[in-house]
């Protein structure tokens, strides 16, 4: 749905229609003679199903919530990380429930009362202009005395989580983690009777937790753990355990069994530096306890500790990164030390505690420590090794871009537009229980015949999410490409604990379809230029071309379109347009399939960052221009004369 004027009065529904005929060319007639009818098929059938008010109370409620989600972002916009509305019903039927908790038993949510609080600065009302759709918004009760049906303009009150350091405290089960899953869901339109729909997070918001046992590769962790222990055979000549040195194991960090802090702290990375996230959301719950804190007798009982704890690092994770956190406690006092804001769960009822968190923090504190001598212990600026002493690249801690080094283990290499082998080659996307899925090369013997019909079919997607034998799309015999049959876990993704994948099965089945197409268009730079791309540029591609060319349909392997469309160009299946509807295999795929949701872009960077059998490396940093340099340069000069300043 789509509309910005001010006076938008329905809905624009965004329908692509093929023309089908026998001569392949349709006048302008014919297509708006198909158009209409389809049109009006669809709006008849709808509105047999259900009435023009639900329809439109339904469209009202997903613009509300996306113009919501937008107000945040923008610059002129209220300047928040998420918004939660008054009288929305956070907790769920139960924990394998979508559905909200009736209320009661179930407390509406309301933001701390100004009467009350009058310095908070959490409680605040957004305005969002709805034009013609105004009249069809459903609001809770609650936020009706603050709207006048003879204006376009909604308006919501409820609690604004401003930039920064946010902690969320509370007892035990007062409602903490479902205010921290309400902000991860955030990210998402909500159907209406959802109970959240008006409760928004930055789009690009991501939760971080431990994972143990994840897959991880040559990801630079140095921030969080150096001086890692390494075995004796993997030690250089003049290395000893302990060695500054031992920095770079932490810069480039491999491992096929994580544990919970360096798992943690890899997502952490991932979530900043591959895929640009503005927000971070940790629960202590579910976090390693030692990645989060340290406190001071832990500090005086192991010198040789090679974890700098997120406390430590998350307020320079602000103010140089501009990485927003929202952290769920309720056992670590220290964590008193560094926020900006600071909220209270009592009985399922928010309180802004800041004030009083910040008296405690001055009783209690131990903010006088020095850490190494690089700054106070709970507040370390994000600054490189170099930064500090003038020492070389060794001790860098910001990761820099990465890219995709071995595509062809899992694709064919190309020449042109065609594999270099005379076999079919695909992908094949498996689902599996528990959200986790996999993508493994294969190769269909196929005669030449099938080879002719299907236009040498490059990729094809096949799932068994129910449990069934995965379908080949034909009777021939398929055999499995094996060269690494040493690794029976390549091409394995594991996202059981990725707590923001909540389209199940649907929206694992389109993150297959999109890393299957993220890793063609690799190989496809690859073929045309010696410069690779980042993940982060790809990502970021792969949502423009969803956004143009059809959603997820965009993400169906070109290579499987009907041979009609690719007989037209030479490059056809490689082309990012909007796909058609397919014949043979590739329609009996889907109709297995049924449907796909289309992912966020972190979502397809999670799966591709926990791809076993995927490598990546950095990107050789950019050239600065000329005028660059003198920027950078005079901003270095106005600092020291500054700091000159304040020192006398």
């Amino acid at each position: 749905c789509s509309g910005n004027s001010s006076n938008l009065s329905a809905a624009v529904l965004n329908i692509s229609i093929r023309a089908v005929s026998s001569s392949n060319s349709a006048t302008k007639y014919d297509i708006d003679r198909q158009l209409h009818d389809v049109v009006n098929g669809f709006l008849d059938g709808l509105t047999s199903l259900l009435s023009f008010q639900t329809i439109m109370s339904h469209v009202s409620s997903v613009v509300l919530q996306h113009r919501l989600r937008s107000s945040l972002s923008s610059s002129n916009g209220s300047g928040g990380i998420a918004f939660l509305a008054n009288g929305s019903i956070l907790p769920r039927k139960s924990g394998s429930s979508d559905l909200p908790m009736k209320a009661p038993p179930a407390i509406p949510f309301f933001a701390p009362d100004n009467k009350n609080e009058p310095n908070s600065l959490q409680s605040q009302s957004i305005h969002i202009d709805m034009g013609g759709l105004a009249s069809f918004c459903v609001l809770p009760l609650e936020q009706q005395q603050y709207n006048n049906a003879s204006t376009t303009i909604i308006s919501l009150r409820g609690l604004l989580v401003p930039p920064g350091v946010t902690l969320i405290v509370g007892g035990g089960y007062h409602g903490k983690s479902t205010l921290l899953q309400t902000l991860a869901s955030g990210v998402y339109n909500k159907i209406p009777g959802d109970g959240r729909e008006y409760c928004v997070s930055l789009a690009n918001a991501v939760t971080v937790r431990a994972e143990d046992g994840r897959y991880v590769n040559r990801t630079n962790i140095s921030a969080f753990l150096n001086q890692l222990p390494f075995s004796p055979k993997s030690a250089t000549p003049n290395q000893k355990q302990g060695d500054r040195n031992s920095v770079s194991v932490t810069q480039q960090f491999t491992t096929q069994n994580a544990s919970g802090s360096t798992s943690q702290a890899t997502n952490v990375i991932n979530a900043i530096f591959d895929l640009s996230s503005p927000l971070l959301l940790i629960d202590e719950d579910v976090s390693a306890a030692n990645f989060m804190a340290r406190d001071g007798r832990m500090r005086a009982l192991i010198q040789n500790e090679s974890i700098t704890p997120l406390l430590y690092r998350i307020n320079g994770i602000y103010t140089k990164l501009g990485v927003s956190s929202v952290v769920v406690v309720g056992g670590v006092g220290d964590w008193l030390d560094v926020p900006h804001q600071v909220i209270m769960l009592d009985h399922y009822n928010v309180q802004d505690v800041t004030k009083k968190a910040q008296s405690v923090s001055k009783q209690f504190s131990h903010g006088h420590v020095q850490y190494a001598g690089r700054g106070v212990v709970h507040r370390l600026q994000w600054k490189d090794y170099d930064d500090y002493d003038g020492t070389d690249d060794g001790g860098r801690i910001t990761p820099r871009p990465r890219c995709i080094r071995n595509v062809h283990d899992f694709l064919p290499p190309i020449d042109g537009d065609r594999a270099l082998y005379a076999d079919d080659h695909y992908l094949r996307i498996q689902l599996n229980h528990g959200n986790t899925l996999r993508l493994e090369p294969a190769i269909r013997r196929s005669s030449v015949k099938e080879v002719a019909d299907h236009n040498s079919t490059v990729a094809k997607a096949t799932s068994d999410c129910d449990g069934n034998d995965s379908y080949d799309g034909n009777d021939s015999e398929m055999s499995i490409d094996d060269n690494d049959s040493d690794d029976d876990e390549k091409g394995e993704i594991d996202m059981t604990k990725c707590e923001q994948l909540l389209g199940r099965s649907p929206q694992l089945y389109g993150i297959g379809l999109c890393v299957a197409w993220v890793l063609h268009q690799v190989r496809l730079s690859h073929s045309v230029s010696d410069l690779p791309k980042s993940m982060m540029d790809l990502l970021q591609e792969m949502k423009e071309t969803m956004d143009v060319g059809g959603g997820i349909q965009a993400m169906i392997p070109p290579s499987i379109k009907q041979s009609s469309t690719t007989t037209n160009n030479s490059k056809g299946h490689h082309s990012n347009s909007q796909p058609v509807t397919t014949t043979g295999p590739a329609l009996q795929q889907q109709q297995q399939q049924k449907y796909a949701i289309r992912p966020r872009k972190e979502e397809v960077g999670m799966a591709l960052l926990r791809m076993r059998g995927l490598q990546f490396e950095e990107l050789p940093p950019q050239p600065q221009l000329p005028e660059e340099e003198d920027a950078n340069r005079e901003a270095e000069t106005q600092k020291q004369i500054l700091a000159d300043l304040w020192n006398n």
